[in-house]
């Protein structure tokens, strides 16, 4: 159900963001702009801009250009990106799932799978703890 809504979710955000797109990247220029001439201003006053803000501040506007001129090339790049973790999460879930999952805290019993050998097992020791309280639960991957 999560993909469904995930999907329906992201067709909505990004119908509002491809409206927004032409305000979001003159906004996006305009910080630029505003961040060259506060850069210009500092050398006025005689004071030496850090190399940190100049390579965050270059940073910016490669990656402004690169989203303004090629926007497809982006929007592919990140879903494959994307597409990537998702399946590697999935990946690693499955294979934790089946493989590290089955461990139990100290002191109780370990995790049993159910199959024809074992029933009988647990309906003798079911049976035997009468006089306790008991709590089964059965999942099924169905």
């Amino acid at each position: 159900m999560f993909p469904f809504i995930f999907a329906a979710g992201a067709a909505g955000s990004s119908a509002f963001f491809a409206k927004a797109r032409p305000f979001l990247l003159a906004a996006s220029l305009l910080s630029i702009a505003f961040a060259f001439y506060q850069r210009w201003r500092a050398k006025q006053c005689q004071c030496k801009p850090s190399l940190l803000s100049t390579i965050v501040l270059w940073f910016s506007v490669v990656t402004v250009l690169m989203f303004f001129l090629f926007p497809q090339v982006i929007a592919n790049l990140v879903a494959n990106v994307l597409a990537r973790s998702v399946v590697g999460a999935i990946v690693l879930f499955v294979v934790y799932y089946l493989y590290l999952g089955s461990t139990v805290p100290t002191g109780q019993q370990p995790l049993v799978r159910l199959d024809n050998s074992n029933i009988e097992t647990l309906k003798k020791s079911f049976n035997d703890s009468a006089d306790s309280v008991r709590v089964m639960v059965m999942l099924s991957p169905t």
